[in-house]
């Protein structure tokens, strides 16, 4: 699985449970269908995880339901190129309530890559 903080921001205190999971997971890259899961967080996308093939995909999102966090979209939806969006059961609430609204959420810049040039 390949993951990686998608802005410098606050994160939740769960985060450190992801961390350790993902760490007992190390080992191969995406070998498969890439999968990537969207962690939302106090108004913003602060990280992301993507599965290898549809198997990775549903270990990432069953653990993050043991750890009480609910999927904010459709399960045939996508959002900016996420398959799940993460989110604690109250940020579903307030979707619900239009008291928030998902394309509200700022879009993560796109990493800046150095330029390579081949002479």
């Amino acid at each position: 699985m390949e993951h990686r903080y998608t802005r410098d921001c606050a994160k939740p205190d769960y985060d450190e449970k992801i961390t350790t999971w993902l760490n007992k997971k190390r080992g191969g890259g995406i070998d498969s269908m890439p999968y990537p899961v969207a962690l939302y967080h106090d108004g913003f996308i602060y990280r992301s995880i993507t599965g290898s093939g549809l198997g990775g995909f549903v270990d990432i999102c069953e653990f993050l339901k043991k750890l009480g966090l609910v999927n904010l979209i459709a399960d045939d939806a996508t959002f900016r190129g996420y398959d799940a969006v993460f989110a604690p059961v109250h940020v579903k609430v307030s979707l619900a309530q239009k008291e928030i609204n998902l394309q509200d959420i700022p879009r993560n810049e796109i990493p800046k890559r150095p330029i390579i040039r081949s002479f």
